[in-house]
């Protein structure tokens, strides 16, 4: 199990054009993506998807500049996963008022202590940057999303 900030984006899925119109919506999606690709197994999706509603729904994970971090914690994930959604925009009461455009969609396995806050650490920075996020918001393929936040 590989856990490096490297190695969990480059098995990331990365959905463009998320059609959700919220958070919930935009969950649901980017599991199907994790469960298209065999990360997530179909009989898994809906503790998934609850366990992450679940986190969602006693503290919000919208930040300022459209970003969202949705994420839960599950003893059926073997390994870290990341799903990347990118939204036309959607409300999800930000603190400062703008539209989720960003939604990073992360699986954290209860066996790997706090090791996934470092992951959300790096991630989380490269999100804020201005160039990052605006290349993020303007890609036209997966590859695109992936080296935007990869170092170079």
């Amino acid at each position: 199990m590989n856990n490096t900030f490297e190695a969990v984006l480059n098995r990331t899925a990365v959905c463009l054009n998320l059609k959700a119109a919220d958070m919930h919506g935009a969950i649901v999606e980017l599991v199907g993506e994790l469960t298209a690709r065999g990360q997530v197994l179909p009989s898994q999706v809906e503790s998934v998807t609850q366990a992450v509603l679940k986190r969602e729904m006693s503290a919000s994970t919208v930040m300022s500049d459209g970003i969202a971090l949705p994420h839960g914690r599950l003893d059926t994930i073997p390994e870290l996963l990341c799903a990347i959604g990118i939204s036309p925009g959607f409300n999800g009461d930000a603190p400062d008022g703008k539209p989720v455009r960003i939604i990073l969609l992360l699986l954290v396995p209860t066996q790997v202590g706090c090791n996934h806050i470092h992951f959300l650490a790096r991630i989380s920075q490269r999100l804020l940057d201005p160039m990052t996020h605006e290349k993020l918001i303007t890609a036209k393929a997966p590859e695109e999303v992936l080296a935007a936040l990869l170092p170079a």
